[in-house]
């Protein structure tokens, strides 16, 4: 048995070597260390209250900007799911930071001599990454709809029809997880590039220089339709499609000859999108070497 001997002759469990941290126990360590950092409190705070104030803006211009009252309920939501993409940058920022404080501080050394296995390393911080940005974002979301009321008297908001039900629900709990998934995304980007400054480019041009230059092929070459898709199937439009919840197409009655995902479609190419910008970045933390 491997064991032991104090100097009171009773056994005593060996202590666990390397290699052996739960992943239980890793990702309370990344919760800590995410916690110690300024820049986490930082951008949680502009997450909780960047989204009140943009719900507020969104509420008074729908409502003193002459909508009618049959569609003000529907475009609140609308408008509302669209402007949480402001919060994408705040997000991905966070995403990024959290895994390129590690290399910038050179504090990855000492993480992975704790957490030998750098599978069991990034699992828990990317999970981690999610639960901060869940719990600032959904405050963020609650006192948006607090700022809501506040700003219309609640007037007409929830005066949809049954097909548009959805949109609060969509808005209040999709918003969340969306930003979630943007921030595991770029937490990925920070894997690949393990600066902070390259970091935060990369996650600019994912979500703001692509969709320009893309939009501008689009129409230059408006005969190759397919540019269209790509355009509708980049992370930022997914995104902003997903917190639509559909009701843009319904508002504008507009039909695109080329396949746009709706709602439904633009949620399950998001996690996609997520899902290989995460192990990319997994990835080549794994096979890099640390110095």
């Amino acid at each position: 048995m491997n064991e032991s001997v104090t100097g009171t002759g009773r056994g005593v469990p060996a202590h666990r070597g390397p290699g052996r941290v739960t992943f239980w126990g890793s990702l309370c360590a990344e919760l800590l260390k995410l916690r110690g950092l300024v820049s986490t409190w930082v951008l949680m705070g502009l997450l909780m209250v960047g989204i009140p104030v943009v719900a507020a803006i969104v509420a008074a211009v729908v409502r003193f900007g002459g909508v009618s009252s049959t569609s003000s309920a529907v475009m609140f939501w609308t408008y509302f799911g669209s402007a949480l993409g402001n919060m994408i940058l705040v997000a991905g920022i966070f995403g990024v930071m959290a895994v390129t404080t590690e290399f910038t501080t050179r504090s990855i050394q000492s993480s992975l001599l704790a957490v030998p296995r750098r599978l069991t390393f990034m699992g828990s911080k990317l999970l981690a990454v999610g639960l901060y940005v869940m719990a600032a974002a959904f405050v963020g979301v609650t006192l948006g709809a607090l700022s809501t009321l506040l700003v219309s008297g609640g007037a007409g908001l929830f005066d949809l029809s049954f097909r548009d039900l959805r949109l609060p629900v969509i808005v209040m709990l999709g918003g969340p997880a969306a930003l979630v998934l943007v921030a595991i995304m770029a937490a990925g980007l920070g894997g690949v590039c393990r600066s902070t400054v390259g970091g935060v480019l990369a996650l600019i041009g994912v979500f703001s220089i692509l969709p320009t230059i893309t939009a501008i092929a689009a129409v230059l070459l408006s005969k190759y339709q397919w540019m269209v898709m790509v355009f509708s199937c980049l992370p930022d439009q997914v995104f902003k499609t997903f917190l639509r919840g559909g009701a843009a197409d319904t508002l504008s009655g507009s039909v695109s000859s080329s396949f746009t995902p709706n709602w439904w479609q633009s949620g399950i190419i998001l996690v996609l999108w997520t899902v290989v910008f995460s192990a990319i970045g997994v990835m080549v933390v794994r096979r890099s070497d640390v110095k």
